[in-house]
């Protein structure tokens, strides 16, 4: 029998779905392909913005589950927390299978250097004029798969949390 969760539970699992299905509809009109890398419009910045902000969201709140005690106010800080709590986190693999990509979004993440594609999200997201091409598809896809294993993160020790105390937030 399974269990019966509110629909506020599952808002960022929602979330990223939309995101997934939005960049779905992109596929139609810029094939994921290497050679496309580059690629940036529009609709890249829209989904980079957003799955980004979504994985700061994220990856917040999971670090003060983990340590409440400890101030987490960006990513050098949640790097410390996930490092120590979740070590596997920075291993994690993501397979696009239609078009035989694979990504690994954490896998740059070094003490006090953010991965590329994170670097990119700020540099837009404070001077969109200047670095309008840094939301490209590879970007985009790196935030996505970054999204993805995040997500999976939170609602893990959610569930964890919830078995716990019956009470998240």
């Amino acid at each position: 029998m399974g269990r019966k969760y509110d629909a506020i539970f599952l808002t960022h699992w929602n979330h990223f779905i939309s995101l997934e299905e939005d960049l779905n509809m992109l596929s139609r009109y810029v094939e994921f392909d290497e050679r496309n890398f580059k690629t940036f419009s529009v609709e890249l910045v829209r989904l980079y913005l957003a799955s980004c902000s979504e994985i700061d969201t994220l990856l917040k709140k999971v670090c003060n589950w983990i340590e409440p005690q400890k101030k987490h106010g960006n990513i050098v800080a949640y790097k410390k927390t996930m490092e120590e709590s979740q070590p596997l986190f920075f291993d994690s693999e993501v397979r696009e299978i239609r078009h035989k990509l694979i990504f690994h979004p954490w896998k740059q993440w070094i003490p006090q250097n953010s991965p590329n594609w994170w670097k990119g999200y700020n540099d837009v997201k404070h001077e969109r004029t200047s670095h309008y091409r840094k939301a490209n598809l590879e970007n985009v896809l790196n935030s996505i798969s970054a999204l993805f294993v995040t997500t999976l993160y939170y609602y893990t020790i959610a569930y964890r949390k919830k078995e716990q105390n019956n009470n998240i937030s």
